[in-house]
């Protein structure tokens, strides 16, 4: 299928895996990025960040006298704190014009991403606002270039998770409800079929990662100590994940020695000498004792790869066949 990278570091982890297909997408990048992808220009598709990038990109490119193909990342007025990335959409002629300056630059696609997309309006609104911008702004040969259409991941894994909305004595929290991945794709398909297949003959690409990865690792943890019916150690802490998260989000966690159908209230603490060091409010258990087994599911995503050495080593990893 290919992987998406977002640094050099996980550049080299996609070609000492013999990846094929790589996007490659990061603000910031310095002339070492530019140098790292041009050795690897064969295998990857470059998703260009700023005017200033394209600048970089063509100057070096001209010095080495090597092709790279590439696409610009945009943004809308409506995606706040996104507009850290890439460039407005009302600047895109411009951008696409600029590029043809830079003979070993083919700029052949467009790039657009938010994360964490709780509804499939993102999608589709931008689809739709990409569309009436190409229409009034694209000649019929620019809109034959356009020949990639990268419109991100972001798709909220499916009931479960949550988030905890009062923390008062009896922790209260809500599941999330996204739409289902067939959800995402039958609106993403519909839009992009109404909006821009009459404009365009694209190849369009998608970054499902954490959707694929979520729920492909699990935290197994063991009941350390139990200090009251409200009360217990387990014998790892947060430093596994990188961040005190379960604060604020919700997970079940699952007793696998005494499993139970209903939740107990319980502060389930991990180990390490903070406050904030907590897995939940809530256990799924008939009884809670020490050494029982408390499984935290579906932590595949954001977690191991900001995994620290806070106080605590990084446990192994061990694979179920």
């Amino acid at each position: 299928m290919g992987l998406d990278v977002a640094s050099r570091r996980e550049f080299s982890m996609a070609i000492k895996s013999d990846v094929k297909k790589i996007v490659y997408f990061s603000p910031g990048k310095s002339d070492d990025d530019i140098l790292y992808f041009i050795k690897y220009a064969d295998l990857a598709h470059l998703n260009i960040d700023s005017f200033s990038e394209l600048e970089r990109i063509g100057r070096i490119t001209n010095q080495v006298k090597k092709n790279v193909e590439a696409s610009v990342r945009i943004h809308t007025k409506n995606d706040e704190l996104w507009t850290k990335y890439g460039i407005p959409l009302e600047r895109l002629s411009e951008f696409w014009n600029k590029a043809k300056k830079y003979p070993y630059i083919k700029l052949n696609g467009i790039h657009f991403h938010r994360s964490r997309n709780k509804t499939v309006e993102f999608y589709t609104n931008t689809i739709s606002e990409l569309s009436k911008y190409l229409k009034s702004n694209f000649s019929p040969a620019e809109l034959k270039n356009v020949a990639c259409i990268d419109f991100g991941g972001g798709f909220e894994p499916y009931r479960n998770e949550g988030f905890f909305t009062s923390k008062k004595s009896e922790p209260k929290y809500a599941i999330l409800e996204p739409p289902t991945i067939e959800e995402y794709a039958k609106s993403i398909g519909g839009a992009i079929e109404k909006y821009l297949a009459p404009l365009i003959d694209a190849k369009y690409i998608s970054e499902p990662g954490r959707y694929i990865c979520n729920n492909a690792m699990h935290i197994v943890l063991r009941i350390a100590d139990i200090k009251d019916n409200k009360n217990c150690i387990l014998n790892g802490g947060v430093n596994m994940v990188g961040w005190q998260r379960f604060e604020s989000e919700y997970f079940p966690l699952i007793d696998l020695t005494n499993p139970g159908k209903m939740e107990k209230l319980c502060n389930m603490w991990g180990n390490l000498c903070t406050t904030w060091d907590i897995w939940g409010y809530y256990c799924y258990a008939n009884r809670l004792q020490e050494g029982d087994i408390i499984v935290v599911p579906c932590q595949g995503a954001l977690t191991y790869s900001l995994a620290q050495s806070f106080i605590n080593e990084i446990p192994p990893v061990y694979i179920l066949k």
